[in-house]
């Protein structure tokens, strides 16, 4: 473990040494927002309510005069996430040539990036992977290409093609899903007022999570969070005041079964 001063005067704790070794080439600086992570989730977001694009555990295949270029693609959020998938690749693969990667951290309006060419020519691996990253507007995730030399040379021009391409095979619509701030909600009503409750939740599409039946009804949502002060005030209006509505969490999520937000 080693600790790295960046020209900002952060000190940056660093737990691998090929992280060291990329951080000491690059001299990424950082913000106090990257440094202190928050404390949802452990996220090093200092905004924890901007939607943002990220990746599912993915593969793919590409093959160039032999060579062999496996990708796989997943979530990360925190640079921890993303070395430690590094290194169980590595582990898996241990006779592959090369194993470069490309991340993206953080805000998605304001991303920390890094990539690696893993000894590969300068800008050939890593940064083609980037891009393939920044075109499809995906963060908090992380591409590792591992390559098995078949042989031939490809050139600079043959590397940055081949690893561009095998990138963006992950970067496909199917591999990404929008996450968005949404807020768990407990809704504690009358059985006489249930079926009006029932009603305006089907018709808003939120996603029922589970629903309790005691003396009365405890339903549990899962909605947008900026939508919570709207259905607190049509509940209200629904039981004329005699239900409670209470957040109890907050945290990203993906629904499946949102068609408003156009994340599916």
């Amino acid at each position: 473990m080693w600790t790295l001063r960046q020209p900002d005067g952060w000190w940056v704790l660093v737990r691998h040494k090929d992280a060291l070794a990329d951080l000491m080439a690059q001299r990424v600086t950082r913000t106090r927002a990257e440094l202190v992570p928050n404390s949802c989730r452990g996220r090093e977001w200092l905004s924890m309510k901007e939607g943002f694009l990220t990746l599912r555990p993915c593969e793919a295949r590409y093959e160039d005069r032999k060579s062999v270029f496996l990708a796989m693609g997943a979530r990360a959020d925190s640079e921890s996430d993303a070395l430690d998938l590094l290194e169980k690749r590595r582990v898996q693969m241990p006779d592959a040539s090369h194993h470069i990667y490309a991340w993206r951290l953080g805000m998605p309006s304001a991303p920390r990036e890094r990539f690696s060419d893993d000894r590969e020519p300068k800008g050939t691996a890593g940064l083609p992977a980037l891009y393939a990253m920044r075109g499809a507007g995906v963060t908090s995730a992380v591409i590792i290409v591992t390559r098995y030399f078949g042989g031939a040379l490809l050139g600079t021009g043959g590397l940055t093609r081949a690893y561009g391409a095998a990138a963006k095979l992950i970067c496909k619509p199917q591999n990404i899903i929008g996450m968005k701030w949404c807020g768990r909600v407990l809704i504690t009503i009358d059985y006489v007022f249930l079926g009006k409750a029932q009603y305006y939740i089907a018709q808003r599409n939120y996603h029922v999570e589970s629903i309790e039946y005691a003396d009365n009804v405890r339903l549990t949502l899962v909605i947008w969070a900026e939508e919570t002060e709207s259905l607190s005030r049509s509940v209200a209006d629904i039981t004329s005041g005699a239900a409670t509505v209470e957040t109890v969490d907050e945290f990203y999520h993906h629904l499946e079964n949102d068609t408003d937000s156009g994340i599916v």
